[in-house]
């Protein structure tokens, strides 16, 4: 028997940010606790978080005017090369090519987000970085990968300075390919998702390095779970 339950919504109107697009409503639902006989999900911390929301780097998500740039052969790979200030080994790739490097010449460093789950194990490193060379998603606004699992985790946020000092917020959706065994027999799976606020950062090129703020927790409630 397959036993289905969601907690309610709670909708909560926030104002959208400038550049990073958020929902125009975020979704809150109050956490739900499953019967006792399958209360055996453990608690999901977030134990890493760090956003790098870079302002001019490459974008091999949408792909928008992507360049042909300039490669080196050394020891330890290929490495950018500007063609402007002398010759170069390799002209007229494009940019976003498997291989080459995050950041070419004339680009600023790759968006980057890192965020780390207590369990399952394997959600312990999830990364991902535009430009990538394969498994592109829009850093920031959607899919994280997590050592050889997607879709099981996403991130979106704003981290644009706010004039009222209020502080940023972004939001984790998580789902695990995982399911628990229940006392009786059963199997349970699970998702949920937290809203939190961060503390970011700016610096010269006002690329936002973004994080948890000191003394904060976050702990990923339960808002749905299936039982079979």
């Amino acid at each position: 028997m397959l036993t289905k339950f969601t907690a309610p919504l709670i909708f909560l109107f926030l104002r959208t940010a400038i550049c990073t697009p958020l929902t125009p409503h975020l979704q809150t639902r109050q956490s739900v606790t499953p019967p006792p006989e399958c209360d055996v999900i453990p608690t999901w911390e977030v134990t890493t978080f760090t956003w790098f929301n870079s302002t001019h780097n490459l974008d091999c998500v949408n792909q928008v005017n992507v360049p042909n740039v300039c490669v080196n052969s050394t020891s330890d790979g290929l490495v950018g090369c500007d063609g402007n200030l002398g010759p170069c080994d390799e002209c007229g790739i494009n940019g976003c090519y498997t291989g080459l490097p995050l950041q070419p010449a004339g680009f600023g460093p790759p968006d980057d987000v890192k965020i780390g789950i207590n369990t399952p194990g394997e959600y312990n490193q999830c990364e991902q970085t535009n430009p990538a060379g394969f498994r592109r998603y829009d850093v920031g606004n959607g899919v994280v990968f997590c050592a050889g699992v997607a879709y099981r985790v996403s991130f979106i946020g704003d981290s644009n300075p706010h004039s009222d000092g209020s502080p940023n917020k972004g939001t984790i959706y998580y789902e695990p390919n995982y399911e628990w065994t229940c006392t009786n027999g059963s199997a349970i799976k699970g998702s949920g998702s937290i809203e939190f606020d961060m503390d970011c950062s700016y610096d010269s090129g006002n690329n936002a390095t973004c994080v948890i703020p000191e003394g904060d927790n976050l702990v990923i409630p339960l808002l749905s779970y299936t039982i079979t």
